[in-house]
């Protein structure tokens, strides 16, 4: 019975070391974030009437290629580049949509298609 105990007593502590021993050491680390040229593009968005866009893109806009599409959302996006002065350069992200179709257009600083996506 003693021999029995001793045993019972072994086991009970081997189980409790391995469990201890993978709650600690079997932690993964948390896969921390990484950041994509879309979101540090996206804090250089802000949202804006379509009223406010240049008179090119609007033209553009109410063109045959896209006079029947319905803009959705107008963004400002900040360029990463500079003018000649120094200032910031804007240019402009403007979604789409037909029926069940969906476009987002990309608009240089002086209002002309830069791509398309969609």
């Amino acid at each position: 019975m003693k021999t029995l105990n001793k045993f019972l007593m072994m086991v009970l502590v081997i189980q409790l070391v391995t469990y201890v021993s993978t709650q600690v050491y079997g932690q993964t680390k948390k896969a921390e974030p990484t950041v994509t040229t879309p979101d540090l593009q996206a804090s250089n968005k802000v949202e804006i009437k379509k009223e406010e866009l240049p008179e090119t893109t609007k033209k553009i806009l109410a063109a045959n290629e896209f006079k029947d599409w319905t803009i959705t959302k107008v963004y400002k996006v900040k360029s990463k580049e500079k003018d000649a002065a120094g200032k910031d350069i804007n240019e402009y992200e403007v979604e789409v949509t037909k029926a069940d179709q969906k476009q987002v257009l990309f608009f240089d600083k002086d209002g002309n298609v830069k791509s398309k996506e969609g």
